[in-house]
């Protein structure tokens, strides 16, 4: 199986702790369709370092890989997956 060479940074929210991505705009959004794609490489340590100047919104800003699904990014992994659904992992209620 053939992996994807796109990704996307995403980081975590200072105030609230959401998850928010490297946005078109050049600012972070909520939303992952607003993320700017790049290709693996020097582009995504571009994107990186862009998205590090300044750590006062954000904290653990990192990329992840991502494969276009009809024109969407779409996760790989089932960490970012469970991070753009804004899916607890742990669950209180269960425990």
């Amino acid at each position: 199986m053939a992996r994807t060479s796109l990704q996307i940074v995403s980081a975590n929210d200072l105030l609230d702790g959401d998850t928010v991505y490297w946005g078109t705009d050049g600012g972070w959004t909520r939303t992952l369709d607003s993320a700017v794609v790049v290709d693996k490489g020097t582009a995504a340590d571009a994107l990186l370092e862009a998205a590090s100047v300044d750590q006062s919104l954000v904290v653990g800003p990192h990329v992840f890989a991502v494969d276009m699904v009809n024109g969407k990014p779409v996760p790989i992994h089932i960490r970012e997956t469970l991070r753009c659904r804004r899916v607890p992992s742990v669950r209180p209620d269960l425990a």
